[in-house]
């Protein structure tokens, strides 16, 4: 984290002091806890009780700069066409997660009773905020953090390093320049150098850690949506469609659900592995949401095992093909060209949109139709590789 030279001098030259520890403020917080929010001033006589270290601190900049920041709060008007009054305040659970944050920092902060008050309505929520997710965590990970404060200035002179441990188990590491500290590490008094390793899954492309169950987990829920792509396995629906020719293939307004969920799914591995910003295929949940400019085709086996898609889109009435996507292992195999007279046939001279892969170049410059070589031709005549092929 940054901050300022000045405040980062502060909290170091705060934490080399003795401790000095007060009572938790009872009766504050459960107003606080009641309310739901805390004024600033309540956040600041609430730290300043348990440790009087942090007099002079700017605690609101140090707040907001670890994540926990002061919002703007309307009072709810007895009348609604009244006018609302706001006033800057502090939700409780980011005010338990900052008092965990100073606790980790080393201050004689005591976040128990908060985590207490607020664990049983954080515990069943599905998605977390930061404070909300300290406070989750907070059993486990207390004293474990590692942390790294650095000042967002440059700062002359030669670095000097010191070092030295708390008074509650934390270890510092101080480096000054010019007299003035321009980063602090702290080690938690049961902290420990992980073991984790990042890795890249070859087959899903999922960064994740080795050794972190969370990461672990999500890298398994990756792979699997992957496999459903790369290895797709027979489908009975898939099967009783190619009864009806490739006209079983295409997706539009009159095809179930299931079949766009296939197209957005491969839609979305397209945009993935060749990095573009957008997503080319709508998410749809309900049939009153479809849009009738997109239409896509699944390319499937006989078995019914979906190999590829792609998707077209009718912009004022011409068409254009957006993207084509088949699983590698059955690339090249003539599952686009076994396809593309009928493309032709139902949707005319359709433009191709570019950017266009390597693969695709050469496929463009054998199967394309004349009228749509000459379109390309004309949009970029010095700007497309399939010039030189056409």
């Amino acid at each position: 984290m940054h901050l300022s030279i000045q405040l980062l001098t502060q909290i170091t030259h705060a934490l080399r002091r003795p401790p000095q520890p007060g009572q938790f403020p009872d009766r504050l917080w459960v107003e606080i806890e009641a309310q739901g929010w805390a004024y600033v001033h309540q956040v600041e006589d609430l730290v300043q009780a348990m440790d009087g270290r942090t007099h002079g601190l700017r605690l609101r900049d140090l707040a907001h700069l670890a994540g926990y920041p002061v919002q703007d709060v309307y009072q709810r008007p007895r009348f609604k066409n009244a006018s609302a009054f706001s006033a800057q305040m502090v939700e409780a659970a980011d005010v338990a997660g900052f008092c965990i944050y100073l606790e980790q920092l080393g201050f004689s902060v005591n976040p128990g009773p908060m985590v207490n008050g607020l664990y049983a309505q954080v515990a069943v929520k599905a998605y977390l905020t930061r404070a909300q997710s300290d406070i989750y965590g907070y059993g486990v990970m207390r004293y474990r953090e590692n942390l790294t404060l650095s000042a967002a200035e440059s700062c002359n002179g030669e670095p000097v390093q010191q070092d030295w441990r708390g008074t509650f188990g934390h270890r510092y590491q101080c480096l000054v320049r010019g007299g003035q500290v321009t980063s602090l590490v702290i080690a938690g008094p049961r902290w420990r150098a992980p073991r984790h390793v990042v890795v890249e899954c070859a087959v899903c492309g999922t960064r994740y850690t080795k050794g972190d169950p969370e990461s672990a987990r999500n890298h398994r829920t990756a792979h699997a949506r992957a496999l459903r792509l790369l290895t797709p396995q027979p489908s009975k629906p898939m099967r009783e469609r190619l009864l009806r020719g490739l006209a079983g293939e295409r997706v539009d307004v009159n095809s179930p659900l299931w079949m766009h969920r296939e197209v957005h799914s491969r839609a979305l591995r397209f945009k993935r592995d060749f990095g573009y910003d957008f997503l080319q295929w709508p998410s749809v949940t309900t049939r009153n949401r479809l849009d009738p400019r997109w239409v896509g085709y699944l390319f499937a086996d006989a078995d019914g095992a979906i190999d590829g898609a792609c998707g077209l889109f009718c912009d004022k009435g011409a068409w254009r093909l957006d993207w084509a996507w088949i699983r590698p292992d059955r690339r090249r195999q003539g599952l686009l060209a076994a396809r593309w007279p009928y493309l032709l046939a139902e949707f005319g001279d359709f433009w191709i949109e570019h950017p266009i892969s390597d693969e695709m170049h050469g496929f463009i410059a054998r199967h394309a139709s004349p009228a749509q070589l000459r379109q390309i031709r004309e949009r970029y005549p010095n700007g497309s590789p399939i010039n030189n092929l056409a």
